[in-house]
């Protein structure tokens, strides 16, 4: 299931402002605006959690999953998986099919969807497959 560009849930804070104000300007094909790649180096690359919430990445973008699955394919902590999710959510990456709900499946906001060579990229930067 793709998601359109208007279905970001109804966040707050200056980076998700940031995401909004690119999902407007950005289409496939599009340069890139270098602050949605500044949030890339800043939860991939730049903390101890970025390996983890890449794999997550990953995943989701072969696949929707709720945090279980997310948990079992990626042997990780459930707790672990909800705090990389929770990071992802609140910066616009992922988005929930239904919000604070119990089993809800995660997928890609279509940035990310657009962006995915940006995040490949930094992953061949910071040494990561």
């Amino acid at each position: 299931m793709l998601l359109a560009r208007g279905d970001l849930p109804p966040l707050s804070g200056p980076i998700i402002r940031l995401v909004k104000l690119a999902l407007s300007g950005l289409g496939k094909g599009d340069a890139v605006d270098p602050r949605f790649r500044r949030i890339l180096w800043q939860l991939i690359g730049g903390t101890r959690g970025g390996p983890n919430r890449a794999r997550i990445i990953r995943l989701l973008s072969d696949k929707p999953c709720n945090a279980n699955q997310l948990s079992k394919e990626l042997a990780l902590d459930y707790k672990t998986v909800q705090h990389h999710v929770k990071a992802l959510v609140q910066n616009g990456l992922i988005v929930p099919s239904k919000e604070d709900a119990y089993a809800a499946m995660y997928f890609l906001t279509s940035i990310m969807q657009d962006n995915l060579n940006i995040f490949n990229e930094i992953l061949a930067k910071i040494g990561q497959k």
